[in-house]
């Protein structure tokens, strides 16, 4: 590898600040480029999901058992549709991954087709692996809402006792703390128990490891790392929502000013 390359790149361990501002950079550089990337498997996902909205809002106007059958049928396909649409966002991270690791270290161009090209290589392991993680995460998804539950119920119950001794106002102070903490280890728990398979696809195709040994290599990985996931998700998130925002709003006020109330149901 060329010394002049070598020396673009910090070994440095980076703080979720630091990670944020890079992935910020990379987005703006290559912003239309990801978008194509990411495209088909979010059209699946979100035509699996606009199934199971009609199917879920038709079951309760149906008229007779043969229509409640047709749209619990529609719901369980539009389930299997969104399902695969996440599995191949997962399938697909990998490849992005594999093009932009290439791009930081060799300056390969970043591209859709390349993207595609590294997932294609390792399609079948990828899948599998893509559906362990989901599996992975729907536990870690019930572990923290059974962790969140446990802590309010706690809190709720410090809440009737100190009502019979305590001033209103101490009540709420310590309903709302309460509610932070129980969200805050809801949040920690959750990120601590997926984060260890957030690497997989990436190690894959990256490192070239197989399903299982990925799953270990993206364990070593994710240790102390749950600060720095937590903040690229909600970054994420914030980001994703932010851009949302900015098609969304102006189409409601538009079907306002033409008669057509947005939060209507």
């Amino acid at each position: 590898m060329p010394d002049s390359t070598v020396h673009h790149l910090s070994l440095a361990p980076l703080g979720a600040g630091d990670l944020i501002d890079r992935a910020v950079r990379l987005y703006r550089r290559h912003l239309f480029v990801l978008i194509r990337i990411a495209t088909p498997p979010v059209i699946i996902a979100a035509i699996g999901g606009i199934l199971v909205n009609i199917g879920w809002r038709q079951i309760f106007y149906s008229g007779g058992a043969d229509e409640v059958m047709l749209y619990v049928s529609l719901l369980l396909f539009g389930f299997a549709i969104a399902f695969t649409g996440h599995l191949l966002t997962i399938v697909v991270m990998g490849g992005a991954t594999r093009n932009l690791v290439a791009h930081l270290l060799h300056n390969d161009p970043v591209s859709a087709k390349a993207t595609y090209q590294a997932v294609k290589a390792r399609f079948g392991g990828l899948l599998v692996a893509s559906f362990l993680v989901l599996l992975w995460i729907s536990f870690s998804s019930g572990t923290a809402a059974v962790a969140l539950y446990t802590v309010a119920t706690l809190v709720t119950l410090a809440i009737l006792v100190l009502s019979s001794i305590a001033p209103v106002w101490l009540c709420v102070i310590v309903g709302v703390v309460g509610g932070l903490v129980a969200f805050v280890v809801d949040l920690w728990l959750f990120f601590f128990i997926a984060g260890r398979v957030a690497y997989v696809p990436q190690v894959m195709l990256v490192e070239g490891r197989g399903v299982f040994e990925s799953f270990g290599r993206s364990f070593s990985i994710a240790k102390g790392n749950v600060r720095r996931l937590m903040a690229m998700t909600i970054f994420t998130i914030f980001a994703a929502y932010s851009a949302m925002m900015i098609l969304i709003v102006p189409l409601g006020w538009y079907g306002y000013l033409n008669g057509i109330n947005p939060m209507a149901s």
